[in-house]
């Protein structure tokens, strides 16, 4: 196939298909939503994402599907994605998730466009066979399929899912202005060290054994509050809604009540403000069949503003915290090790500012949201069917 230039400084034009998108928020929400920024600001890019009622924020090139749920969105790139292509003017397509990446991939090849894809984790281990099946006939043609860490990479190989040069690892980002935008001021300030948990409340994130096992030893010896950002999981494939209300009953009554606050699913300019009182960013994931953590946004964000992380050596953290450097990582499910770890961070401020220092300059310098899009770019210009 020759390839054809659109007039915007002679850079090949995208079409981007991902059902995941704002206004809901995620890592993967987070991640189609700077790459579609940024590389629009480079080129033409046209990005079909999924239904929403709320399309105040929409930038010019989104269109998103007519009907709801993720079966309306896959119906409607079977029809819209084929009359982006017939009408010129895109050609190379990046998908977002295996399962779209997977039906878009047919598309591709049916009018032998160029086709990236988004991989994230769960999307490759979700232990459906059908769904695996379907991946194993599929996934092997894409021209290249672009990881977000070596987990996933490493998934990929072993499942059989890719060819041998088709791999391009590409690690979610981080806005290095971030600490520097405005926060909302009536969050109120904490009386004693916070430890921050961001992220959906689903079984992976290891919340719930973290507070019924790990929070009362870290209070035996500190002084501390932990506060949950995040809500529900809603239109998952892999998470069902109503961990985060059966955590919240469990936790009422009991001891470590006091000492929890849940803020909910809350606005940029408060999750600033949250980063700006935190002490250490808590994210205890632990080892679930099929799913998988594939890399965590919230460890690049929390580090901007100086905040060490304590996680798990499992999936593609070990990609994000750097063990002993940016943070501490332990074994998941290790949870006097777990608490041990947080309480040494409580105990040194020399040491939790030391790694919230390094984690801080590792992420502005290696992790800007502009050098993992240019990569991207890098990738699409390179990709040939």
């Amino acid at each position: 196939m020759s390839r054809r230039r659109n007039v915007t400084g002679g850079r090949r034009s995208i079409l981007f298909v991902a059902w995941n998108y704002p206004p809901r928020r995620g890592g993967v929400e987070e991640m189609v939503s700077q790459l579609f920024r940024h590389l629009s600001a480079a080129g033409k890019v046209t990005l079909l994402t999924g239904h929403s009622d709320d399309l105040a924020g929409d930038a010019p090139g989104v269109e998103r599907a007519p009907l709801p749920g993720l079966l309306g969105f896959l119906l409607w790139i079977g029809w819209r994605v084929p009359r982006c292509l017939l009408g010129g003017g895109h050609d190379v397509v990046l998908s977002s998730g295996a399962l779209v990446g997977s039906i878009v991939e047919l598309l591709a090849l049916l009018f032998r466009r160029s086709h990236a894809v988004l991989v994230y984790g769960t999307d490759v281990t979700y232990p459906a066979k059908l769904y695996q099946a379907w991946l194993r006939w599929v996934l092997p043609s894409v021209p290249r399929l672009l990881p977000i860490s070596a987990a996933v990479e490493e998934e990929l190989r072993a499942r059989g899912l890719s060819a041998s040069d088709t791999l391009q690892r590409l690690s979610p980002g981080v806005d290095p202005r971030m600490p520097e935008l405005p926060f909302d001021v009536t969050l109120s300030a904490p009386t004693v060290p916070v430890l921050l948990f961001v992220g959906r409340v689903i079984e992976r994130k290891g919340l719930a054994p973290f507070i019924r096992h790990c929070l009362p030893l870290i209070l035996e010896q500190h002084e501390a509050e932990l506060w949950v950002v995040g809500g529900e999981a809603t239109e998952s494939l892999a998470h069902r809604a109503g961990a985060l209300a059966k955590l919240k009953s469990d936790v009422a009554g009991s001891a470590a009540e006091k000492h929890i606050r849940f803020l909910g699913s809350i606005p940029d300019e408060t999750l600033r403000a949250a980063y700006r009182q935190a002490a250490v960013l808590v994210l205890p994931a632990i080892e679930v069949e099929g799913d998988v953590e594939g890399f965590g946004i919230v460890f690049l964000e929390a580090a901007l503003f100086g905040v060490p992380a304590v996680s798990t050596r499992t999936g593609g953290i070990p990609d994000a915290v750097v063990d002993g450097e940016t943070g501490v990582l332990v074994e998941p499910g290790d949870w006097e090790a777990y608490a041990a770890a947080v309480g040494e961070l409580l105990a040194d401020e020399a040491r939790r500012r030391s790694l919230g220092e390094r984690a801080r300059q590792r992420a502005a310098s290696k992790y800007d949201w502009r050098r993992i899009s240019d990569r991207c770019y890098g990738y699409l210009e390179n990709t040939q069917r």
